[in-house]
């Protein structure tokens, strides 16, 4: 990846841009809040440039190249002409049978959200040091790595401190996020889940005793010997096995690392009349024009105060210019993915077709850097949720009567086998390569187990129930 860009910078760099072509190439690359930001700080630094509240009645905004005439089935109406101004009825019916905006993330770290949790504590330095040690030898998983002598070693050159204060702080930072968080190990962190739960929980008493003890000869399937330890039928045993599967055996995986914030699309996805609609959104086009008050009275300025205001106004016609061109390609970009992903719309996952920049580049002739830039970081609502531009794009593999499939395409697939499989006897890797080879995706065992593993679904032999 890092070759290829270096690549398309090179290559953009013999074209000998000019200043207002690298502008416009910038302003493509944002996401919608870093353009928001950019014109804000564009009205604060430029006089000559105004946002309009309002475009004239009637006014359109003209895209008249922004797609391409596509025979298909069932034909998607890309009006040449988008009028900007949709009315908010529009906006709520189409919220209406959509549902509300989706969510992304942004990263930060596990450390950041418990040392801010930590915050709310009034603790003693020496308490408030302890604690950040510990908060500071945590794993990615959330498990503590550093054992009470460790963490006594790490400190002595700073404080006087004694293994029960240490031990009162990692049972703080304990509760300050998700249960398992700072647990010493695997076991140590499904009895931290397990003791949050209420005392009525079926299969508590015995799940504590299982992890606490014997959960060795769980990982083993030792399931016989399990009743006898734990004095316990079947039954009861496997409800006490579906009791600790619902736990999380790596908090900290999904805390921390990510932050959930909400985004608002870049354009709308949706049928009407038997035909796909792709739409701006009108709620984050941004209606700027060049400030008519200088330009009537530029004769009366000084000679200084007229070049500044002429380079101002050049300035501002520039950067209008590169917000409208880069609204038209994010449209004719998703109308392009919109197009060739008609049945993803539909039926979801499992009809996401292989799909490259490149071939989305040669059909509207655009250069392949110009089409990743359009794609990233933008967001397209569709009627199966929001997704970034990016996921549409995914490759190749197998064959399917002579067409290659998407990778995400086989994972659906995948994952819609082990949900039918029986729990009693869970399909193997090699198993569900021969199933998916009986449906024309020829695709290698590891294969298989690489896409299962990116879904964070586990092998066979661990989804194995006891019934």
């Amino acid at each position: 990846m890092a070759i290829k860009q270096s690549l398309q910078i090179r290559a953009e760099s013999q074209l000998q841009l000019t200043p207002q072509m690298r502008q416009s190439i910038r302003i493509l690359q944002l996401s919608g809040v870093e353009i928001d930001q950019e014109v804000v700080l564009a009205l604060e630094c430029n006089p000559c440039l105004e946002q309009v509240e309002e475009y004239p009645e009637n006014t359109l905004i003209d895209y008249s190249s922004s797609s391409r005439t596509v025979e298909t089935e069932e034909p998607i109406d890309i009006s040449r002409t988008y009028d900007m101004r949709l009315s908010r009825d529009t906006d709520s019916d189409f919220n209406h049978v959509t549902g509300t905006y989706d969510t992304v993330k942004q990263d930060t770290t596990l450390q950041d959200e418990l040392l801010q949790n930590l915050s709310n504590h009034r603790l003693s330095s020496k308490d408030a040091a302890i604690a950040r040690a510990v908060i500071g030898s945590l794993d990615e998983r959330g498990y503590l790595t550093a054992k009470v002598d460790d963490l006594h070693e790490l400190l002595a050159n700073q404080i006087n401190v004694q293994a029960p204060e240490i031990e009162a702080m990692v049972h703080l930072v304990q509760t300050l996020s998700i249960p398992g968080i700072g647990a010493y190990d695997l076991a140590d962190c499904l009895r931290l889940q397990l003791e949050q739960l209420g005392t009525n929980t079926p299969g508590r008493t015995a799940a504590l005793r299982l992890v606490r003890a014997h959960l060795p000869l769980l990982a083993k399937h030792k399931f016989t010997e399990l009743i006898r330890l734990l004095q316990i039928d079947r039954e009861e045993l496997s409800q006490v096995i579906n009791l600790i599967r619902t736990l999380d055996h790596a908090p900290g995986r999904h805390l921390g690392t990510e932050q959930t914030h909400h985004v608002v699309p870049d354009v709308y996805v949706y049928r009407q009349e038997e035909k796909w609609q792709v739409t701006l959104n009108s709620t984050i086009s941004h209606r700027l024009c060049v400030t008519t008050y200088y330009q009537r009275n530029l004769q009366n300025q000084d000679t200084n105060t007229q070049e500044y205001l002429k380079q101002k106004m050049s300035e501002a016609t520039a950067f209008i210019r590169g917000l409208d061109q880069r609204t038209a390609t994010i449209l004719r970009v998703a109308t392009e993915i919109v197009l060739r992903q008609q049945e993803f719309m539909t039926e979801g996952e499992s009809r996401l077709k292989p799909l490259t920049r490149r071939e989305i580049a040669s059909a509207l002739n655009l250069h392949e850097s110009t089409v990743s830039r359009a794609t990233d970081h933008k967001y397209m609502l569709t009627p199966k949720g929001i997704f970034e531009f990016k996921h549409f794009f995914t490759t190749k593999v197998g064959v399917n009567k002579g067409e290659g499939q998407s990778a995400r395409a086989v994972q659906a697939q995948i994952r819609k086998m082990i949900e039918l499989e029986l729990h009693s006897k869970p399909v193997s890797d090699s198993i569900l390569s021969k199933m998916l080879a009986d449906k024309g995706m020829f695709i290698a065992r590891r294969t298989v187990s690489k896409y299962r593993e990116q879904m964070n679904i586990p092998p066979a032999n661990q989804r194995k129930s006891v019934l």
